[in-house]
């Protein structure tokens, strides 16, 4: 996962529909166990999501990926959600569009 994309977590929150966020996180393979300390545990619910994702990156380590996220957002049938976040990423400059993939870093 590149670094500069937990910069945009805090962006998630109003892109994301909040009543997907604990499925969004299921299917990214956290445990219901998991969601409920991470929303315990945080001080309003804006800060609940970028918590989740943290804790998602945390957990996975090398494997998350900007891909699996948006896929997830797929699977979960937000694809406004997750065309607002792909422009989003596009658009600050941090990321570019290559052969299909929203997670290419520019150097």
């Amino acid at each position: 996962l590149h670094p500069a994309l937990m910069l945009f977590f805090d962006k998630f929150a109003n892109i994301v529909p909040f009543d997907s966020w604990d499925q969004l996180m299921r299917q990214l393979d956290l445990t219901k166990n998991e969601i409920d300390v991470v929303r315990a545990g945080t001080a309003g619910p804006g800060d609940a999501l970028y918590a989740m994702l943290m804790k998602w990156v945390n957990k996975t380590g090398r494997n998350a990926s900007i891909h699996t996220l948006l896929d997830a957002l797929e699977t979960l049938g937000e694809r406004l959600a997750k065309q607002k976040i792909e422009d989003h990423l596009l658009s600050s400059g941090k990321f570019m569009y290559l052969e299909g993939n929203a997670d290419s870093a520019m150097s």
